[in-house]
């Protein structure tokens, strides 16, 4: 499942003056070509505009629907030799791994379903696998999510050169800022000294003095969609032959018979107010409890003339059906 395209606080794309600011602090490729992932990319604005200020080719996954479209027509018009996927999940996905030379890395704001990560951890994690050794990272969270230990703590151990950059003042709805990392060819110790070092220079801003490099790299040689959305899945259910076995039957079952019904009103699977035709509501409860009873009893003659009294005692189910009246009446209609 895709962790939320359209998270709790909505759809709220970077603007383009943090796409501008980003890009004074990055470099393209000179002479060669590079390839840039958005795996969360809206509308398809800002891969648009950083593959245009930085000669890089756009590869886009978007799960919503709308900005689906919109992402592919912007993105063909930019660069015919892009590559989007949508409306696709980038966790239904697949690419060649160690493939992207930059990543604009802006996920959904929230926690996961059930707790525990972050979706943006779990965006960058996937992310990670993606992008080549030397490739940048530009990743877009809000800036308490960037302090997080288990973040900090994978930034560190895949990343170097590691910075941050707060989006422009009246741009931070929610603090957002962008985490700048070169992805390692390798992950280090969390405690290794450079990760350590690492982790404090996530506090710093970048150095204009020193912009990142994007490395050239090949197209991928994989990036695929490989699940349906849930809108498709439900699509191709509806015009599914199998489709049939799933409908009621034309023709009603056979009638339970009064036994059946005992025992789903005993075991409590049709409890509740019935109202039959021509006679006043009434509740009906079932119930079903274990009793103790004797099985049997058995007296043993011993060899010194004395009797030994063998009681077994065993356990069975008791169901009980009772009907409660408007006026209070109780009525036990069946005991076994």
């Amino acid at each position: 499942m895709r962790l939320a395209a359209q998270a709790k606080l909505g759809f709220y794309p970077a603007p383009p003056e943090a796409v501008a600011e980003a890009m004074k602090y990055l470099r393209g490729p000179s002479f060669e070509t590079g390839y840039a992932l958005d795996p969360c990319a809206g509308k398809g604005e800002a891969l648009a505009q950083l593959c245009r200020g930085l000669s890089l080719k756009p590869c886009a996954i978007e799960l919503d629907e709308k900005r689906a479209e919109d992402c592919h027509r912007l993105l063909a018009i930019d660069d015919p030799q892009g590559k989007v996927l949508a409306p696709a999940s980038f966790f239904g996905c697949a690419a060649t791994h160690l493939t992207f030379s930059f990543a604009w890395l802006n996920p959904p704001f929230d926690d996961e379903v059930g707790g525990g990560m972050r979706t943006e951890h779990t965006f960058l994690q996937r992310a990670t696998q993606w992008l080549r050794p030397g490739g940048i990272l530009c990743f877009v969270c809000p800036d308490h999510v960037a302090e997080r230990w288990e973040v900090t703590d994978f930034l560190s151990q895949w990343y170097t050169r590691l910075a941050t950059l707060p989006f422009p003042a009246e741009h931070r709805k929610y603090g957002e800022v962008i985490v700048f990392g070169i992805r390692r060819s390798e992950s280090i110790e969390r405690h290794n000294e450079k990760a350590v070092e690492e982790s404090e220079r996530l506090r710093q801003p970048p150095d204009a003095t020193m912009p990142y490099d994007i490395p050239p790299s090949q197209p991928p040689k994989r990036l695929e969609k490989i699940e349906l959305t849930e809108s498709e899945i439900a699509a191709e259910f509806a015009a599914s032959p199998l489709k049939k076995w799933m409908e009621p039957p034309a023709d009603p079952p056979l009638p339970l018979a009064t036994g059946h019904l005992a025992l789903l009103l005993a075991a409590g699977h049709l409890d509740g107010v019935v109202r039959p035709q021509g006679e006043s509501p009434h509740v009906v409860r079932g119930t079903a409890h274990k009793v103790t009873y004797t099985a049997s009893v058995e007296e043993i003659d011993n060899k010194d003339g004395s009797i030994t009294t063998k009681t077994i005692q065993s356990e069975k189910i008791v169901l009980t059906v009772r009907t409660a009246e408007s006026d209070g009446t109780i009525t036990t209609l069946s005991q076994e």
